[in-house]
């Protein structure tokens, strides 16, 4: 049985990022449910794709929150980074990012998150 879990799209970020299985599988399992299987799908492949990016381009590594935590300042940049491109503004998207990533993959990171960044900035108002 799945628990219940609030963010989902947070704590698939957290999970990839720690590599815990079972809770990616929790978070993926939510994210279909709420906002929907077609959604919650594309979200999670982007999440996967933007924590492989942070891995590789990352400027100071990256700082994942416990499960049911409040966001880390770095996730809290990932969250400004979603809201930013959410409402359509490239420049402050990148200007977010530049505090996470090296130049070198600023818009291959922008291009990764971008597709779950609806679902991330609901997170993000939540926060």
């Amino acid at each position: 049985m799945t628990r219940h879990i609030d963010k989902p799209a947070l704590e698939l970020l957290r999970a990839s990022w720690r590599g815990d299985s079972d809770q990616i599988e929790a978070a993926r399992a939510a994210l279909e449910v709420s906002p929907g299987r077609a959604r919650g799908r594309v979200a999670g492949w982007a999440i996967t794709r933007a924590v492989e990016g942070l891995r590789r381009w990352s400027r100071r590594g990256f700082r994942a929150g416990e499960t049911g935590a409040e966001p880390t300042p770095h996730e809290r940049s990932v969250l400004a980074v979603c809201e930013a491109l959410r409402e359509g503004d490239l420049d402050l998207a990148r200007q977010y990012a530049r505090w996470l990533v090296s130049n070198d993959g600023l818009d291959r990171f922008i291009e990764r998150i971008s597709p779950a960044a609806p679902i991330l900035a609901k997170a993000a108002r939540a926060a």
